[in-house]
């Protein structure tokens, strides 16, 4: 048979930039969550909400607008075994009004 173990998982997590493009960059920041004891013939992962990420109300990102959110899974194949994966990357996009006129605009 099957058995549904649900559990909440609160994450924080940090994202290298690239600013190469600063200040019109969009940013994409990821993670996995994966198993290291339980292989895919032991457990399968997968979301079960919908929406399966839900950000914190009191949330701040003064410099960006969270354009998406996906979610997925993976499975990573080492020479013992096969392990499962959720991932979840995130879309940011820099809100620019503030930058253009600290940096482009000449004083």
């Amino acid at each position: 048979g099957n058995v549904l173990y649900s559990h909440d998982v609160f994450v924080e997590t940090r994202c290298m930039l690239n600013l190469q493009r600063f200040p019109a960059d969009t940013q994409m920041c990821g993670f996995e969550l994966e198993s290291y004891a339980y292989t895919t013939d032991d457990m399968q992962l997968a979301w079960t909400e919908d929406p399966p990420v839900q950000m914190s109300s009191d949330l701040e990102l003064p410099q960006f607008i969270i354009n998406s959110i996906e979610t997925g899974t993976s499975v990573k194949a080492y020479p013992s075994e096969t392990y499962q994966g959720l991932t979840v990357s995130m879309i940011l996009v820099r809100q620019t009004g503030g930058h253009v006129t600290m940096f482009h605009l000449p004083s």
